[in-house]
């Protein structure tokens, strides 16, 4: 069977992969979130166990991948090495931004290899996020970190950057009706209110 070619690199297609993976955790954790709100209100139903298990391990891996060590990810630090290779230099305040990443990505590296590597049927999301020091604001902040990052890039760059906010809100409002009709369907009682 013949090999696929290799693709190399580019600062614009590593950039653009960052992105849409920041994008994919930040929907991932919001769907997280939303759906564990729905079921705190409303009778837990199977579909609500599926996308609170997968939207969370989801999230996990994304999280994980902006800031992977692997030097043939595309990642932060890939980011940084192709501007260097591209005649640019690496931006100092990116290096700051990506040092001070490092001590809750680390953390998400523990809950990944836990998670998603290594689970163990017999633990539950919650028990994962005390062995690993792990809580719901971690993942905000490090998103919130990434996106700080990506729009820092962009701006350098002279692009326009779209906030994460703006799929969030669209996203909430088809969870909302996705849930709503899936929750009268099966006959369960629905409200969505936060």
């Amino acid at each position: 069977m013949p090999n696929a070619p290799r693709e190399t690199p580019t600062f614009e297609k590593c950039l653009k992969t960052l992105h849409l993976t920041i994008e994919l955790a930040s929907q991932s954790h919001k769907v997280w979130l939303e759906v564990g709100h729905f079921v705190a209100r409303n009778q837990h139903f199977p579909l609500t166990r599926y996308l609170i298990r997968s939207s969370f391990l989801t999230m996990i891996i994304e999280l994980f991948k902006p800031l992977d060590r692997n030097r043939k990810s595309y990642s932060f630090r890939m980011l940084l090495r192709l501007a260097k290779r591209q005649g640019g230099t690496a931006d100092k305040t990116t290096c700051a931004m990506v040092s001070d990443m490092l001590p809750l990505w680390r953390k998400i590296k523990l809950l990944r290899h836990k998670a998603y590597a290594h689970l163990d049927s017999g633990r539950t999301i919650a028990s994962l996020l005390v062995e690993t020091g792990n809580n719901a604001e971690d993942f905000e902040t490090l998103l919130k970190a990434y996106e700080v990052c990506l729009m820092h890039i962009y701006r350098t760059q002279g692009l326009r950057f779209t906030p994460l906010q703006e799929a969030n809100d669209l996203l909430d409002a088809d969870l909302s009706t996705t849930t709503k009709s899936l929750a009268t369907a099966a006959g369960y009682p629905y409200s969505w209110y936060k």
